[in-house]
């Protein structure tokens, strides 16, 4: 019995120390900043802020002032401690900023803020003013003019800006292109950039630096999508009849682009994909026919005829004819898109770095369903989109980061095999690969 009660008292006094046992919640270091440098200058009006990773940290503190005291705050938010980069959404006015960020643990317990940098916003020296009516080959020169007196601005005056840069046989012809540039802003104060060829995009760029795009619009002319009512569908020559709607006597289907698709729409409501689909049906170009006034016969690719079978007349239809995006940017290492809008598909981006996408929208001028989106392939860091709508009815909104790639085998027992063969030519040795389960809905 005595050895019994001499458990039992045992027991007991575990039971009341056991929540002595409980680890104290970690003590929480000062951040370490890493970039930008302190005093540095910089003509990037949206900054991104850099750290080093807090252990034990479960959220940041990021506070940004034009005073020191931090009594004058510009800009505060709360991160979640996956991410150590921060993008300042704001455009800042030239000037003097300062910024500091602390660790938060799980139980909400603060740690010390870190040592204060501050960084100086500049207005470029160099800029180029442009109004409306240049030539391609008179912005092309602009262009190049200030890459080579950069940092830059290329302000353009507030106006409707139209673009054909043609040659007809060729589907990929950019307005202008910039190679190995650095610190340029485009300023396009509120301007609508409008694109008169169903196969030219705005721009390519490859190899920049520090390259900003804010305030602007595109479009193209003929918009880039119509739609209108099948009249008739015939499944043994997959083919469909197609009455244009009123308002688009512009689309007269002039040559052949890159794609060419429709996609069925809600009888209910025109502004939403019908929940039957038929997914996208790709068109042969070759063989459209013009049966009257906004009245054309269009032909199923060989391919994809099997969408052929859900069209039925009566069908609404959003048909996309034109899917060159607005611009093409190749290894760019920090990419600002500002205050941007525009009809259709936006950026096709390749290998880029901390590409930031902000208080912008893209959607079909009539806010139907639109193919356009956002495609960005393999980026190393972000991109980083803020307050930003893609109306969208493709398959590219799915892409915003090409790192994130779909294990198709498993080798054992150290070997996978991933399904797009382009995302490892942008890892690096000492990179960290994360496991996503989707049937659990948990990491492994």
């Amino acid at each position: 019995m005595g050895s019994l009660k001499k458990n039992l008292i045992f027991l007991a006094v575990m039971a009341l120390t056991l929540p002595c046992l409980v680890a104290a919640p970690p003590v929480l270091s000062a951040p370490e900043l890493t970039a930008p440098e302190d005093g540095n200058r910089l003509i990037s009006i949206h900054p991104h802020l850099d750290w080093k990773e807090v252990s034990g940290a479960d959220t940041y503190d990021i506070e940004v002032s034009s005073d020191s005291s931090f009594s004058k705050k510009i800009d505060r938010d709360k991160l979640n401690a996956v991410i150590d980069w921060y993008v300042i959404d704001k455009a800042l006015s030239p000037g003097k900023y300062f910024w500091r960020v602390r660790a938060v643990g799980v139980g909400g317990k603060a740690g010390p803020w870190s040592s204060v940098r501050n960084f100086t916003i500049f207005d470029p020296k160099f800029k180029v003013t442009l109004k409306p009516g240049i030539s391609c080959e008179k912005l092309q020169a602009a262009v190049d003019k200030a890459k080579a007196n950069s940092p830059a601005r290329i302000i353009f005056e507030r106006g409707r800006y139209h673009f054909n840069k043609g040659p007809e046989d060729k589907l990929d012809n950019s307005v202008f292109t910039l190679s190995g540039a650095s610190d340029i802003i485009f300023d396009f104060n509120g301007s609508t950039i409008v694109l008169d060829d169903p196969a030219d995009f705005f721009f390519r760029m490859n190899n920049c630096q520090r390259i900003t795009l804010r305030d602007y619009k595109f479009t193209r002319d003929p918009d880039i999508s119509a739609n209108g009512t099948i009249t008739a569908v015939d499944k043994a020559n997959n083919s469909f009849d197609l009455k244009i709607a009123a308002g688009y006597d512009k689309h007269i289907f002039p040559r052949e682009v890159n794609q060419f698709f429709i996609w069925r729409a809600d009888p209910d409501d025109h502004k939403k994909l019908h929940n039957e689909g038929p997914p996208a049906v790709f068109l042969d170009q070759s063989r459209n026919q013009k049966l009257g006034e906004r009245h054309h016969r269009f032909f199923a690719k060989k391919g994809f005829e099997h969408g052929m079978k859900r069209l039925a007349p009566g069908d609404f239809i959003q048909m996309e004819y034109r899917r060159w995006p607005f611009a093409i940017p190749d290894s760019i290492d920090d990419l600002i898109i500002s205050n941007g809008s525009g009809s259709g598909h936006l950026l096709g981006f390749n290998g880029c770095t901390d590409v930031k996408v902000l208080n912008s929208k893209y959607h079909s001028e009539d806010d139907l369903p639109s193919g356009g989106g956002f495609l960005l392939q393999n980026n190393r860091r972000g991109p980083w989109i803020e307050n930003c709508f893609f109306g969208l009815s493709g398959d590219d909104c799915h892409d915003l980061a090409a790192n994130a790639v779909v294990v198709t085998k498993v080798h054992e027992p150290k070997k996978i095999r991933i399904d797009r063969t382009h995302a490892p030519v942008y890892w690096k040795s000492g990179d960290e690969l994360l496991f996503f389960d989707p049937r659990l809905g948990q990491s492994l």
